[in-house]
């Protein structure tokens, strides 16, 4: 298996059953109707302002070109050693963009539907900065 399925697999089970720890719990909507990922760590420090993270942002589309909506996107960081990311996933909206907030670094993102890898990206993040990161489904 790729460290990508694997990921998949996991994140699934988490979805599905809540994670392990009984904290905030679920997936949260994507940039494209305004809401913020779900931290999986509660008072994990997140978000625009904190010292040392920019976002990824994008949008995910399918071979011909469509938005697509509804499709987990998973970071999975390439650096040594690998960042943790709090957030479990953040689904893209109906208009099929989100937006992830990292710490600065390295990452593959990766589309999700029902476990199954749809596409990835590869991008670098850098502090204070936002990259497009647009991911082909297709």
């Amino acid at each position: 298996m790729t460290r990508m399925t694997v990921l998949a697999v996991g994140l699934a089970a988490t979805v599905l059953f809540g994670g392990c720890g009984g904290g905030d719990a679920g997936v949260a909507a994507g940039a494209g109707d305004g809401e913020t990922p779900v931290t999986g760590s509660p008072g994990a420090p997140t978000g625009p302002g904190v010292a040392g993270q920019g976002s990824a942002a994008g949008v995910v589309r399918d071979g011909s070109g469509a938005v697509v909506a509804g499709v987990l996107v998973v970071p999975v960081s390439l650096d040594e050693p690998a960042h943790a990311v709090p957030e479990r996933a953040v689904v893209t909206g109906a208009d099929g963009t989100y937006r992830w907030e990292l710490p600065a670094g390295k990452y593959e993102l990766g589309a999700l539907r029902d476990g199954e890898q749809l596409g990835s990206t590869r991008v670098e993040v850098a502090a204070g900065r936002t990259v497009t990161a647009d991911i082909d489904a297709g």
